[in-house]
């Protein structure tokens, strides 16, 4: 099974942070599972979860693709991954 944090929720669907984590604290999305450290577990159907509730659809595609086909974790799993790791090493102090 495939997790992502809510930072990536909520660029998949193209909202804030804040405002995905407010509509969970709200009772508006249903809360998916934590991690032992408190954040989000997002699966791809949570995720379908609340882009139905916060958007009124399902998730689409972005970018010149068919707008109508479901977009997959599959699909854009590399390029989450890259920004994790950018993310990262923006922030090793180097020695």
């Amino acid at each position: 099974m495939v997790y992502l944090s809510t930072r990536d929720v909520a660029r998949i669907l193209g909202l804030s942070t804040s405002l995905l984590t407010k509509a969970v604290w709200d009772g508006r999305v249903e809360p998916p599972e934590k991690s032992p450290s408190g954040g989000f577990l997002w699966t791809q159907q949570d995720i379908d979860r609340a882009s139905r509730v916060l958007l009124h659809r399902s998730y689409r595609s972005h970018g010149g693709q068919n707008k109508d086909e479901p977009v997959h974790i599959g699909d854009i799993l590399p390029g989450v991954l890259r920004d994790i790791k950018q993310r990262m090493e923006q922030h090793v102090v180097k020695k």
